[in-house]
Formats: structure tokens, C-alpha cells, sequence
């Protein structure tokens, strides 16, 4: 008896968001290219769910794609999502498709939401296709979409920590040749860290592109300062017993050299909220991603009592915790 190969109907991926301890700037291409680059985060329970499914014939429609905005398109070059109708240009999906995108967080976070998207659709395309492609692959494959061929202001950083997963150091060649290692660090002292974490939303999206745009590229010298400090945040982070106050001030001492990279980064507004949560007891932190906007990211001296601290910084606070995995698949179903 002969077996036909069952179809696939629907494949849902999850890719979690990242938080950055150090070395960012030293991601992008036009400085790896130079001096090599070197980075250290850390995937956080927070997620992007994209599911594709077959789009049945009786819709008018060859492509429904389903995220901020819902896009109805008969041909690929009609798709608005430069995304998606890059990844299924080079994935080749011809057949009618629906795709999904739902997030914990909005885009703009500046915690990797748009290579997490990237590397979720991806990965839910190569599953939809019946194609086993390994993690490194993805973030690869992610890293070309959108820098090579759509040619967006970022890094590699977030392609690589999201598809990867967990607490990872990061290499990259002036080839851009990356290498990585799990952070050697203990559990207790991992559970430790994620108790005193907070996330605090700046209340501005900001497009990294932009701020990317405003770096100075003549003047490199206070990111490779960042990067420089990538082997001393390690050795706090494996050591026995672990420094939540040597942590807050590496954080604290990168935002300052952070914000010299560019007057974009920052401003008087996001200055007074990271004051407030200072005063309110955080040890330290930075602004997470490119800057601008989007999430800060404070070790905090105790554990907060969350509407006390939100009425009084007037800010919206988060708790993350640690999630160990990358992008995966989560569901798959096929046709009867």
C-alpha cells in the first residue's frame, strides 16, 4: 500500500523577544566590518506568534496577511509588508497563503520585535514547506533579509538571539562570520537576576532605522568602548555568587557612552523617566535596543511593589523572566 504524503494546513511558530546586556553597536555591519564585533543577550518569556495556513480558494484573495493592518494582495510585489513578501519571495510560496502576526509587544519595543517576526515567519515558511532548517540557518537567513535586500539600519544581534535562544555570547568576524557560546551561569543566580529585572515603557515607539541613521560613523570609538566591556560583564554574570550592584552600574556606565554615540539616543523626557526609577530604587539600567524610545531595562535594589512604583514614576512597568529556547514551532496540523 502506497502512503501519500500528508499536506500541511497550519504551522504556528513562537520566537521570543531579547534583552541586551552589552556590546550593542558592535552588531552592525558597517563597524564589524572594521573592528569585529562582540555582544552578550538574553531571550525573555515575551513572544511573537505567527501562524501561516493554506488560504482556501474561495477567498478572493492569493495572500491575506494579518498583523497591525490586514493587507488583501493577488501577487507578491502587491504585499505592503516588505517582510513577508521577502520571505516568501525567496521561499518561493506560490500557493494562496494566510499569515498571522500577534506579539506580547508592540513594534518599536526595542526589545528585537522585528527580527523576531522575521525569524518567526521563517521558521513557520520552512515548517509550511516541510523543510528542517537549523537555528544558526534562520538567523542567517533573517540577517539578509533585512539588512542585504531590504537594506534596513540594524545589526545581527537580535536575528541571532531570538533563533538561537537564551543567554548566549556573540563573535562576529570582519567577515561576519558568528560564532557563539552559552554564558556559563547558574541557575540560582539567573533566577536571581530575572527577580530584580523590570522593563519600563518610555511611552514612545521609535523606528531603529532612524536612529541608526544618526550614529556617527566617524566617530566609533565610545562603541568600541561598549564592546570592550563585553569579557567584564561575563565574568559578573559566571561568577559564584553574583553582583546585582556591579550589574546596575555596568548598565548604568554603558547608557552614558551609549548616549554619546548619538543625540538621538536620548532626550529630556526619556532622561526624567530614567532618573524617576532610579530615585525610586534601581541600582542601574540602559535603554534597550538602538535607543529613542521603546523599553528601559533596571536591576532594581528590592523587589517593587508594581502600583506603588507605576503611580508614582507615572510610567507602565513590566516583569520578564527567562525563556532558554528560540524560535520554534509550536503547532502544526494537516490535512485529513
Amino acid at each position: 500500500m502506497v502512503y501519500k504524503k500528508k499536506k500541511i494546513h497550519l504551522v504556528t511558530t513562537k520566537t521570543p523577544h531579547r534583552i541586551s546586556f552589552a556590546g550593542g553597536g558592535s552588531d552592525i555591519p558597517y563597524y564589524y566590518k572594521k573592528f569585529g564585533g562582540s555582544f552578550i543577550n538574553c531571550t525573555i518569556d515575551k513572544f511573537v506568534y505567527v501562524t501561516v495556513k493554506r488560504h482556501h480558494e474561495i477567498f478572493n484573495e492569493n495572500f491575506r496577511i494579518m498583523y497591525s493592518k490586514t493587507e488583501h494582495a493577488n501577487k507578491l510585489f502587491e504585499i505592503k509588508n516588505d517582510i513577508t513578501r521577502t520571505c516568501l519571495k525567496i521561499l518561493k510560496i506560490k500557493e494562496p497563503i494566510l499569515i498571522c502576526t500577534y506579539s506580547d509587544l508592540h513594534e518599536g519595543s526595542g526589545l528585537g520585535s522585528s527580527s523576531s517576526f522575521a525569524v518567526g515567519l521563517l521558521n513557520a515558511l520552512y515548517a509550511f514547506k516541510g523543510i528542517k532548517v537549523d537555528k544558526k540557518k534562520l538567523a542567517k537567513m533573517a540577517c539578509k533579509i533585512e539588512i542585504d535586500l531590504l537594506n534596513k539600519n540594524c545589526g545581527i544581534q537580535d536575528q541571532y538571539s531570538v533563533a538561537i535562544g537564551g543567554l548566549n555570547k556573540f563573535d562576529v568576524n570582519k567577515k561576519g562570520i558568528v560564532k557563539f557560546r552559552k554564558i556559563n551561569i547558574k541557575e540560582k543566580n539567573l533566577k536571581k537576576l530575572f527577580k530584580y529585572f523590570i522593563l519600563v515603557w518610555s511611552k514612545k515607539k521609535r523606528k531603529v532605522d532612524n536612529i541608526l541613521k544618526s550614529y556617527d560613523k566617524k566617530n566609533l570609538k565610545n562603541i568600541q568602548l561598549i564592546k570592550n566591556n563585553v569579557n567584564y560583564i561575563e565574568k559578573i554574570l559566571i561568577n559564584k555568587k553574583i553582583s546585582l550592584i556591579k550589574i546596575g552600574k555596568f548598565l548604568s556606565n554603558s547608557w552614558v557612552l551609549k548616549k554619546k554615540i548619538s543625540n538621538k539616543i536620548s532626550n529630556n523626557k526619556l532622561d526624567s523617566i530614567y532618573k524617576k526609577i532610579i530615585k525610586i530604587g534601581a541600582i542601574g539600567g540602559k535603554l534597550s535596543g538602538a535607543g529613542g524610545g521603546g523599553f528601559f531595562f533596571f536591576v532594581m535594589s528590592k523587589i517593587i511593589n508594581f502600583n506603588k512604583i507605576q503611580k508614582s514614576s507615572k510610567t507602565s512597568i513590566m516583569k520578564v523572566g527567562y525563556y532558554p529556547y528560540g524560535s520554534k514551532v509550536i503547532n502544526k496540523i494537516y490535512y485529513e
